[in-house]
């Protein structure tokens, strides 16, 4: 199940704490999510220094469990807000170009069982 991830602050600006002692384990902590499959795609929003992720969980709570390993979130500094994407409700007109194209995608694909 996909998961869409996004980043909230705990603190109120000016607050005087800093994330910046846990920016490098926070990075390493994301890199190792990212290669065991957990973490698909990260980003920041262009609108506030919040990330957004990815996640590739059986469910919310396994998401959950995930980023609460990570450092900023351990020490209270950042929290995730989780929701559960539903890639089967597509809206009718991606859902018909994927029918359509699945054919021509496996004639292009040298990897396709045939």
């Amino acid at each position: 199940m996909k998961i869409l991830a996004i980043e909230r602050e705990l603190l109120p600006a000016g607050s005087g704490v800093s994330d910046q002692p846990h920016l490098v384990a926070e990075a390493a902590r994301l890199w190792e999510l990212y290669q065991g499959g957990v973490v698909r795609e990260m980003y920041f929003r262009a609108d506030a220094p919040l990330a957004v992720l990815v996640l590739e969980c059986d469910n919310l709570r396994i998401a959950g469990e995930a980023v609460a390993t990570l450092p900023l979130v351990r020490h209270g500094l950042i929290a995730f807000d989780l929701s559960p994407c539903d890639v089967s409700r597509l809206c009718p007109p991606v859902q018909g170009w994927f029918a359509w194209n699945r054919g021509a995608e496996a004639a292009l694909d040298p990897f396709a069982h045939r």
